[in-house]
């Protein structure tokens, strides 16, 4: 039987050129793919554009124009620089293509219908470039102020209504996947992410934003009010990526993923994509 094997990058964020980290993500995966080819393999390479929420928004409105317009713009940019490094990659995904919709909002129905989502009030230090809330203890201060550590950016402060999934319900599974498997390269990592889980415990997370603030992203199903959290969103697109709820391959492909991602969003991809993945 040929072998199987799937490697996905992180979708990037198309709000301006590709930068030499999106290159250093993008060839390596390429490298995976060719060689897993080289040796017969059936694979399957996935890659592409996260073009929802509030940075793609301001990006767009900052320019002027609207944000589907923007994206589309943008999106031949990153397509142009993978045919440059001759990137060989089998779909180039974007998140809002007409089959991610469809996932995302299945998935969320499914999570809904399970009770694993709930109302409440979240309030909290918000950047709008990595699109996430801060804690106390992860951001930094400076002369008063909440700055983000990684865009050293102010914070802002955001209090609203909003939908939560029960990701504190799967902390014990999660650390133990993470503690006692080799799930994540280099186990380094996997011991920080362990430590993380064991000192702050893995928190609900909020998934969805008010269109009120945020526009620019897919409808949540079960309430037209609110746009799903972006970082849902995006984590999602490696189901739709090789047709998730079809009758093709996916679950061959899916049983041998591998994400290549930079430590930057090691925590949404290992103790958040984790416990999605388990409900």
């Amino acid at each position: 039987m040929k072998r199987i094997f799937y490697v996905t990058t992180p979708i990037y964020y198309p709000n301006d050129l590709p930068h030499i980290g999106h290159a250093y993500t993008t060839v390596l995966a390429d490298v995976l793919a060719r060689w897993h080819r080289l040796k017969g393999s059936d694979v399957f390479f996935l890659t592409g554009t996260d073009e929802h929420g509030l940075k793609l928004q301001r990006a767009a409105e900052k320019r002027g124009v609207k944000p589907k317009e923007f994206v589309n713009r943008m999106v031949p940019e990153f397509k142009k620089y993978w045919r440059l490094l001759e990137i060989s990659y089998n779909r180039f995904i974007r998140t809002t293509d007409m089959d991610h919709e469809e996932v995302v909002k299945k998935a969320l129905e499914k999570l809904y219908s399970k009770g694993l989502i709930y109302k409440g009030i979240y309030r909290g230090w918000y950047c709008s470039s990595c699109e996430k809330f801060y804690s106390e203890g992860e951001y930094e201060e400076k002369e008063g102020k909440k700055i983000c550590p990684i865009h050293v950016k102010e914070l802002e402060w955001v209090e609203e209504e909003t939908y939560f999934l029960k990701l504190s319900a799967y902390q014990d599974e999660v650390l133990k996947l993470v503690r006692d498997t080799d799930i994540i390269h280099p186990r380094g990592y996997a011991r920080e992410i362990a430590s993380k889980l064991e000192r702050e415990g893995l928190r609900d997370l909020s998934i969805a934003r008010p269109k009120d603030r945020v526009y620019w992203g897919i409808e949540l199903p079960f309430d037209n009010r609110y746009v799903v959290y972006v970082w849902i969103d995006a984590l999602l697109n490696y189901l739709t990526g090789i047709g998730y709820g079809g009758d093709g391959k996916f679950r061959e492909y899916w049983s041998v993923v591998h994400h290549v991602i930079g430590k930057d969003i090691l925590w949404f991809h290992t103790a958040i994509w984790f416990a999605v993945l388990l409900m």
